[in-house]
């Protein structure tokens, strides 16, 4: 048998071979495990930032929450925190916490900085945002002192007093009034909106009070709306229908309002429908939007406020009483009176389906309705005045 025999040239070979390999696999290792430490030091930084960022967060929002309970009292000073928003701790087990801080003023907005912190890593993040003092909407304008849309409506106005239905602008009476302290007289010089507002004035009925001496229908002329005149039926020149509206220049279509325009699904009333909900009727205090879809009935001396949805649903009011702001009838809903009961502000009626003869408002007493853009304005502006908001932000990146 052959013998092999291995010199000392080949085994010193492999012996450097073998070395060189250990030393790829420990530069390999080592590479492996400081990517390994850094993705650590990464996902760890990343948790950070993220830690320090809510922190942030928390903090804008604080600051949204005091300034819109404080926002008429607080005085802005440029460079000082917001009080009691400095250092404040957010999450105790991350050790996380932010401040606030007012960096310009302004009368009707304030630009703020929230700094997060987790003071362990050294992380920070902070946002710049500003925020605007929200502002009161412009009171609604009806189209009328009582506005039927999209279909014909029939209403008997009662003999009780001069001019029930009236669209010269009258103030409101004061709370708690009783009998005719709840009557107001209309501000001479004021604007004017028509009386009444029919869709369909060919398929209408109005009803005047009886007496030459009483007028059932006063507001804006439509022959001459820089001023207001009174009449006692349809063909009254405060009575307006689609022919007293001009044409669209671009369009050449009417300008008359519509039920869509109102209650469709962009409507200027969609947020108050939407809004509506069945709860006790406001005061003047406290408005409130108020829905009606069961028959409901009221009766003695209340001052009510607010927005009132009468939805397919008859409201019944008896007796002396007053309701401030806007009425909306609904579904064919109706509103029946069996004594002196006030509306200062407006009645709109979406009469569309309800057929010939329909009658929103109607009863055995006097049905008066006084255009108040007091009444509209009040009840807007604390039912849909915007709370102070945030305009914009941006976060900053500052340290971890």
């Amino acid at each position: 048998m052959m013998r092999v025999q291995t010199h000392p040239k080949e085994r010193g070979a492999a012996l450097i071979v073998g070395m060189i390999i250990l030393t790829i696999m420990a530069i390999a290792g080592l590479t492996m495990m400081n990517s390994t430490i850094q993705d650590e030091r990464k996902t760890s930084n990343a948790r950070a930032r993220l830690n320090a960022f809510l922190a942030a967060e928390a903090g804008m929002q604080a600051a949204r929450d005091y300034l819109v309970d404080n926002w008429d009292s607080y005085s802005c000073v440029a460079g000082s925190p917001l009080p009691s928003l400095s250092s404040v701790e957010f999450d105790a087990a991350l050790a996380t916490q932010y401040s606030v801080t007012v960096s310009r003023c302004n009368s009707d907005s304030i630009d703020l900085v929230s700094l997060g912190s987790q003071p362990a890593t050294e992380a920070l993040r902070s946002i710049a945002f500003s925020f605007q003092n929200g502002t009161e909407p412009s009171a609604f304008e009806p189209p009328a002192a009582i506005s039927c849309l999209g279909g014909p409506c029939n209403i008997e106005t009662g003999n009780g007093s001069d001019a029930p239905i009236d669209g010269r602008d009258h103030p409101v009476p004061d709370d708690g009034c009783s009998g005719s302290s709840c009557w107001t007289s209309y501000l001479d010089g004021e604007d004017s909106i028509p009386s009444i507002y029919l869709a369909d004035t060919d398929f209408s009925t109005l009803t005047g009070a009886s007496g030459s001496k009483k007028n059932a229908f006063c507001g804006q002329d439509s022959d001459n709306p820089a001023s207001s005149v009174c009449g006692n039926d349809i063909d009254a020149g405060s009575v307006w229908g689609d022919d007293d509206y001009a044409l669209d220049d671009e369009t050449g279509e009417s300008t008359a309002p519509t039920d869509t325009q109102y209650f469709g699904d962009d409507g200027e009333l969609t947020a108050v429908m939407a809004d509506a909900s069945e709860a006790e009727f406001g005061t003047w205090d406290d408005p409130e939007i108020t829905l009606l879809t069961e028959d409901t009935s009221s009766s003695g001396n209340s001052f009510q406020a607010g927005y009132l949805v009468v939805d397919g649903a008859d409201y019944s009011r008896s007796g002396t009483g007053v309701y401030a702001g806007l009425v909306l009838i609904t579904n064919c809903g109706t509103i029946t009176t069996s004594g002196n009961f006030v509306i200062y502000g407006a009645i709109i009626v979406d009469s569309s389906d309800c057929g010939v003869g329909y009658e929103p408002v109607t009863g055995k007493g006097t049905i008066d309705v006084k255009y108040s853009s007091e009444a509209l304005e009040h009840s807007g502006a604390a039912l849909f005045s915007s709370d102070p908001y945030i305009t914009d932000w941006q976060e900053n990146i500052d340290r971890g």
